[in-house]
């Protein structure tokens, strides 16, 4: 059997298997690396039949007939279409440059293109398509991606021009907020444009108005761990990250009437914070409150959802983030940060180490979900205590991740901070994943 016949048949094999996480996987892959093959088309156009997608099912199978994959503008747009929606950004990146050769003038390609581009971090490639675009019309929503690409390409000077132009293309009330969290980000970016080289919290700070504590991802952090126990490492990162929290808070006067943790995986955090900053620890009760609160997440992501509660930015909570994804996009950022992770960094909280995760899926997990549930709380309680021990012993005099945080935060830098200015900052911005 050929190499191209056993990876299809590993494809339909998942198929068949009804694990269609694994089919897309083999098929994205496949498809990229043989552009051509109709094949690859009419199984792809079979996995989102199986998957309740009927309408790029059927354009995917019209994809495949004849000659269209070379010669159908088209049909070779929309399927790029679904495709951004489906978040496979390669394959339409793929289908979008065969469209662009075909139609090069067309507007809503390039910039279509432009877009798969920028959410693939390939800024210097999508400006041109933005650019192209641009030469036809121009609309707000294309200005805008302009503004971020020249931004992370650090072009400020260009990012000046496109603001410039934003300022007149802006008309609703969303227009303007984003026209106003995109000028933020051109004065923040000026404030470390002296800077060779941004890091992991000045990209956070300048896109988001938010604070990363811990530079190092989750993954550097676990590979540079001389432990031979990666969950002592992560105890040990999480007590550091609180303590030089609790300390930052402080010196930088920002002052709040309680801890609140946001489900039982926060506990442990919300206590060893509640205990350095002696503030009362109480579980989140909804948006509306008085007096302020640091609301603590274990994981960013778990936002999504409840995320309109959380959009406005006002003086009743300060949001902390344990962790957030790299990659993942999320409707808001949170104010604080504790360090980038792909996946949940509580090691009691990580989903692949535990049976809770199993219950309603039809798999049979190891305990009963009582007893799950029983463990979970247990595991809770013993993670903080632990971790109260830990910051207890590091807060007693200043940390060096402290002292690192007050010489990034100067005075003119907190007042583009979102966490210093609840007043005049009205929403937390998206989370673009750009950093």
């Amino acid at each position: 059997m050929t190499q191209v016949a056993e990876a299809l048949t590993k494809a339909k094999a998942h198929l068949d298997e009804r694990h269609f996480d694994r089919c897309f996987v083999q098929l994205q892959s496949y498809w990229l690396e043989n552009p051509d093959d109709e094949d690859a088309v009419k199984l792809f156009a079979e996995l989102m039949q199986k998957v309740d997608k009927k309408d790029l099912a059927v354009l995917l199978n019209k994809l495949a007939e004849g000659n269209n994959l070379a010669e159908d503008a088209q049909t070779l747009f929309e399927v790029a279409f679904y495709l951004i929606d489906e978040r496979a950004n390669d394959l339409a990146v793929m289908l979008l440059e065969r469209c662009a050769k075909l139609v090069p003038h067309e507007a809503t390609v390039n910039y279509e293109l432009g877009f798969a581009l920028m959410s693939q971090k390939q800024f210097d490639r999508a400006v041109g398509y933005f650019e192209r675009a641009a030469s036809a019309e121009k609309n707000f929503d294309l200005i805008l991606n302009q503004v971020v690409c020249y931004t992370m390409l650090r072009q400020i000077k260009n990012a000046d021009k496109a603001i410039a132009e934003l300022s007149k293309l802006a008309r609703s009330e969303d227009e303007l907020i984003q026209l106003g969290q995109q000028k933020l980000v051109i004065e923040r970016f000026k404030l470390l444009a002296d800077k060779e080289t941004f890091d992991a919290r000045d990209w956070y700070y300048i896109l988001y108005g938010g604070l990363l504590i811990q530079k190092s991802s989750a993954e550097t952090v676990a590979a540079d761990s001389s432990s031979h126990d990666p969950q002592a490492c992560d105890y040990d990162k999480i007590a550091e990250t609180l303590c030089a929290l609790a300390q930052l808070l402080s010196e930088i006067k920002e002052k709040f009437a309680s801890v609140e943790y946001y489900n039982q995986d926060a506990k442990p955090l919300a206590a060893c914070l509640g205990e350095v900053m002696s503030l009362p620890v109480e579980s989140y009760q909804g948006p509306d409150r008085t007096g302020r609160a640091l609301l603590v997440l274990a994981w960013a992501a778990e936002v999504i959802g409840p995320h309109k509660s959380f959009v406005e930015l006002d003086d009743k909570r300060t949001i902390f983030a344990l962790a957030l994804p790299g990659e993942d996009l999320l409707p808001l950022a949170p104010e604080i940060v504790g360090l980038i992770s792909d996946i949940p960094f509580a090691p009691w909280s990580n989903p692949l180490e535990n049976d809770l995760h199993l219950l309603g899926t039809g798999y049979e997990p190891a305990l009963p979900e009582a007893e799950l549930e029983d463990t979970r709380k247990k595991e809770t309680e013993r993670a903080g205590i632990k971790l109260i021990e830990l910051a207890k012993n590091l807060h007693k005099s200043q940390t060096s991740l402290t002292k690192e945080l007050l010489q990034f935060l100067d005075a003119e830098k907190r007042n583009k901070l979102l966490l210093c200015n609840q007043t005049t900052i009205k929403q937390r911005p998206e989370y673009s994943a750009e950093i």
